[in-house]
């Protein structure tokens, strides 16, 4: 039997203001099985990103739950909340704003692997290797402000592999990266993941993302799933009008 890694259940998420209220997500639900990829694809707007972030922890949801091996992530405390936040890696779609700017890429990810430098620094050199940020030396005594926004991307992506993740929920990966090294970098990605044996949600606007990463695939539009199954039969036949206009090419 699948083990059911993570199951976001029936998640409403309203933002407030003083002239109205916004509904950014509507009674989604999504089952992520161990050792799977699930893409949540969408235009800007659609409740993507806010959903990944309710299913990381970062956000508290106006209604619904988020269930992590079968307990719900509100009623963890203390060493088990931060147990959980180590097990779920969250890789944001802006890396600038989560990297350190004082720390270098070695410090960064010393950091989380959690260990000595003269010990781990060619782990450190094998986690940039993995991300294709290469040859390694040439960005370990770098500071954030000294890479591309590609490069930072795959910093904190090399960051969040380190703690050897149980998942991770990686929004818009290769939003920043060049074209032309995207192809390489989505078949290091699906490889490390694999290597890790970490399921993750994978948040995109990019139906090549889907195609080369995904297992399932979710399609949301203003805040609800419109569209949900294995990603050869959704991408093969889509049912909706959006996943229509994402998959289908004349």
């Amino acid at each position: 039997m699948t083990e059911k890694l993570m199951e976001i259940r029936d998640v409403t998420q309203r933002f407030r203001s003083a002239e109205r209220e916004v509904v950014a997500v509507s009674r989604v639900s999504v089952q992520v099985d161990a050792g799977s990829v699930t893409c949540l694809v969408g235009e800007s707007g659609s409740g993507k990103t806010t959903l990944a972030r309710i299913a990381a922890g970062l956000d508290k949801p106006t209604a619904g739950s988020i269930h992590y091996r079968g307990q719900d992530i509100s009623q963890l405390r203390g060493p088990d909340f931060m147990r959980f936040r180590r097990e779920v890696q969250y890789v944001h779609q802006d890396p600038y704003a989560s990297l350190n700017p004082t720390r270098t890429v070695l410090s960064t990810l010393l950091s989380a692997l959690g260990a000595r430098r003269n010990r781990t620094r060619r782990r450190a050199t094998e986690l940039l290797e993995r991300v294709e940020l290469t040859p390694a030396d040439l960005f370990l005594e770098r500071y954030p402000h000294q890479l591309s926004g590609g490069q930072r991307q795959r910093v904190a992506l090399a960051r969040a592999l380190a703690t050897r993740p149980r998942a991770m929920l990686i929004d818009e990966p290769f939003a920043a990266v060049d074209v032309e090294y995207t192809p390489r970098l989505r078949v290091a990605v699906k490889a490390a993941l694999a290597e890790v044996g970490c399921p993750s949600i994978i948040v995109t606007h990019d139906p090549a993302d889907v195609a080369a990463l995904a297992d399932d695939v979710a399609v949301l539009e203003n805040g609800r799933i419109v569209e949900h199954g294995p990603v050869a039969e959704v991408m093969a036949s889509p049912g909706s009008s959006f996943g229509k206009l994402l998959f289908v090419r004349d």
